[in-house]
């Protein structure tokens, strides 16, 4: 298994927390992969487009995270950070003063969410990756509204309670024009979803704001971008249905405002560390991981350009046969920061031209490379936008 790689740990891992997926409870009816939850008066509907319900995924991802491999150091699951707890407190840490990621993008997204919105056709099928929070889409839907442009929203998540939470935010807007929807799944089964017949016929745009590449390797985000343009482009596209991609980047690469976006007086951070190892416990049905025994760890890595978290033991641990010495460091999650240079090499790797760039006000730190002038036929036309702190790209796909 590849460390950092978010697609591969959500593909192989159906559910965030044990009230989700598969046991969802009587207050959601399910017809042909439709949930519609009956305690709720926003109107929007839950489409179960998942493969496999089974919770035993996350807990071998677990063991093997654990283990580690021959090039692999032992780790901790990502995944497991975003039970509703961790979510709660993630949720905390994006309004903390020093955290400029979310920040950042608010800003860009506020000055052209009304130039992105332009971008994206009448009619569209937007499909919004790991959807969390809805403040940041939201500033795009309501742009597509006052253009009284008929889109279909969709919010992917692998959370059903989190999709519920964030699409009745998104539902007290009053849409007339937007229609909102959830996809309870993962990247993979998006991937099968968007080349459904009736969906390749619309125009499709597809949305990673956030860290949702940031999360992975340089070459795992460039694996990954390829992986939806293959998507949008596995069939035939008529010029009225072009697919296009959004993308958020972190461009910051200043160690020491990086330090403080993530540790805070509060122990925010810590606690939504400490609070996986709660969820393994939960998923796992025993108490495995004594939170009292663990603490967590921050390190920028300048050569990497890559800020890493750590779940550290106190003293020596026994998982199921696995042992994990006192101190030794596991990674839990990693943010990997893009300047110019690895942003050229992304689009390179991932077969992307980027040609346009709206930015906020603050450019603090970094270059953003002007847009090339010309575009080679095999590779992806783009419209980007991106601020020096925080980038979203949106890419107008074209082979």
């Amino acid at each position: 298994m590849t460390e950092g790689n978010i697609q591969k740990r959500v593909e192989q891992s159906v559910e965030r927390f044990e009230n989700d997926g598969a046991n969802i409870n009587g207050n959601a009816s399910v017809n042909d992969n439709l949930l519609i939850d009956t305690n709720t008066s926003f109107n929007a509907d839950i489409i179960d487009i998942r493969r496999t319900q089974s919770k035993a995924n996350l807990i071998e991802l677990l063991r093997a995270s654990l283990k580690g491999g021959h090039h692999t150091p032992p780790s901790f699951p990502s995944l497991l950070l975003w039970d509703e707890e961790g979510l709660r407190l993630f949720e905390k840490i994006t309004h903390y003063p020093d955290y400029y990621l979310s920040r950042s993008e608010i800003e860009v997204l506020e000055q052209h969410g009304d130039e992105i919105a332009q971008k994206i056709k009448p009619k569209s099928i937007f499909v919004e990756l790991g959807s969390g929070n809805p403040r940041k889409v939201l500033m795009i839907l309501q742009a597509l509204e006052k253009l009284d442009r008929d889109v279909d929203y969709f919010a992917l998540d692998v959370s059903y309670s989190e999709l519920q939470r964030g699409l009745g935010e998104i539902a007290d807007a009053g849409f007339n024009h937007v229609r909102c929807h959830g996809l309870l799944g993962t990247f993979d089964d998006v991937h099968t979803w968007l080349q459904l017949p009736e969906n390749v016929k619309r125009p499709r745009c597809v949305a990673m704001f956030g860290s949702t590449l940031g999360a992975s390797t340089r070459p795992e985000a460039a694996k990954l971008l390829a992986s939806f343009n293959k998507t949008l482009h596995s069939t035939a596209i008529t010029a009225e249905a072009k697919p296009s991609i959004i993308i958020g980047l972190d461009g910051c690469k200043s160690g020491e405002r990086i330090r403080r976006a993530y540790t805070d007086p509060e122990g925010l951070h810590v606690r939504f560390a400490l609070n996986a190892l709660d969820n393994a416990n939960r998923v796992l049905g025993y108490e495995a991981f004594q939170r009292k025994e663990w603490t967590v760890k921050n390190d920028w890595d300048e050569q990497e350009g890559c800020n890493r978290k750590y779940l550290v033991p106190l003293k020596p641990v026994l998982f199921e046969g696995i042992s994990i010495n006192a101190m030794e460091k596991l990674n839990i999650a990693s943010s990997h920061k893009y300047d110019a240079k690895d942003k050229v090499g992304l689009w390179k790797v991932a077969g992307l031209t980027p040609v346009v760039r709206w930015s906020g006000d603050e450019e603090l730190y970094g270059e953003i490379a002007p847009p090339p002038t010309a575009l080679a036929p095999s590779f992806l036309h783009s419209f980007y936008l991106g601020c020096q702190n925080s980038r979203i790209w949106l890419t107008d796909s074209r082979l």
